[in-house]
C-alpha cells in the first residue's frame, strides 16, 4: 500500500528562521557574536539567557573572531577583513 506525503510550506515560518552561520565568544566570556544570513548580532551572556546588545550589518559572514585580548573583533565580508573595536563596535580605519 503506497503512502502519500504532503509538504506544508508556511512562509511565515521560513521568514522567521534565520540560519546561524558562525559564532565567536569574547575571551572574557561576557559577549557572543552570532553571524546570520542578514547581519551579525552581539549578545551579552548572562546567567541563564542571552541579551541582545547590538547589530553589525554584514551579510553572510562565515569567519569571525575576537582578538586574544578581547579589544578587537574581526570578521570577513566577502574578500575584505573588517576590524571593529569590540566594545563600541566602531569600525577601525
Amino acid at each position: 500500500m503506497a503512502r502519500e506525503y504532503y509538504v506544508v510550506e508556511d512562509m511565515s515560518m521560513r521568514e522567521a528562521a534565520r540560519p546561524l552561520i558562525a559564532v565567536a565568544i569574547h575571551p572574557g566570556g561576557y559577549y557572543m557574536a552570532a553571524s546570520f544570513i542578514d547581519k551579525i548580532r552581539f549578545h551579552h551572556i548572562l546567567h541563564d539567557e542571552f541579551q541582545h546588545y547590538a547589530n553589525v550589518e554584514i551579510k553572510g559572514c562565515k569567519i569571525m573572531k575576537f582578538s586574544s585580548g578581547g579589544h578587537y573583533f574581526a570578521c570577513v565580508d566577502g574578500r575584505y577583513i573588517m576590524i571593529y573595536n569590540a566594545y563600541t563596535l566602531k569600525k577601525l580605519k
